[in-house]
């Protein structure tokens, strides 16, 4: 990775931050979420999901430039807000006017789970937003490593001095 040491900062913090936001939501998708009307499993697998998805995108935003590397922080915004929503959804009960927080009752892991999913998913918002605005300045991978593009020769002289060299002038 080239680059000024500022630039890679960004890109090193918005990995440090997918990560622990990943982790955070795999660790809520396995805490308890106390006494709520919907399925808690199917909390626990739309966490999961999203959880795997955050630690998926630290390689994309390695990997990536410009504008894939944006559009790759239009993804970690949505697997925010999708964690967002689905605490939302689990503390109301599926029903968004019902009175937050009513059904939860005062167990412990059920107010660890509410912490984790928050800052799980602040987490990734914020980490989206830093690589739509700055991740395109970011640096990539080297292509020290790429195929070279060689050009053919066209004039029919050129070709038959690489024959004689012993190179094939098609490729």
């Amino acid at each position: 990775m080239d680059g000024p040491p500022q630039s890679r900062r960004g890109l090193l913090l918005s990995a440090i931050a997918l990560a622990a936001s990943g982790s955070l939501l795999l660790v809520a998708a396995r805490l308890p979420q106390g006494e709520t009307p919907d399925d808690p499993e199917a909390h626990a697998s739309l966490l999961r999901a999203m959880g795997w998805l955050l630690l998926a995108a630290i390689a994309a935003l390695f990997a990536s430039t410009g504008w894939v590397r944006r559009a790759v922080g239009v993804v970690i915004c949505g697997a925010g807000l999708t964690a967002g929503a689905a605490l939302v959804w689990s503390i109301a009960g599926g029903d968004p006017r019902s009175d937050m927080g009513s059904d939860m009752g005062g167990d412990m892991g059920a107010a660890l789970w509410i912490v984790a999913v928050l800052i799980g998913g602040a987490l990734a918002l914020v980490a989206g937003v830093g690589v739509i605005a700055r991740g395109g300045r970011w640096p990539g991978w080297s292509r020290r490593f790429d195929a070279a593009t060689e050009t053919r020769p066209t004039d029919p002289l050129d070709q038959w001095r690489a024959l004689d060299r012993g190179e094939d002038p098609t490729r």
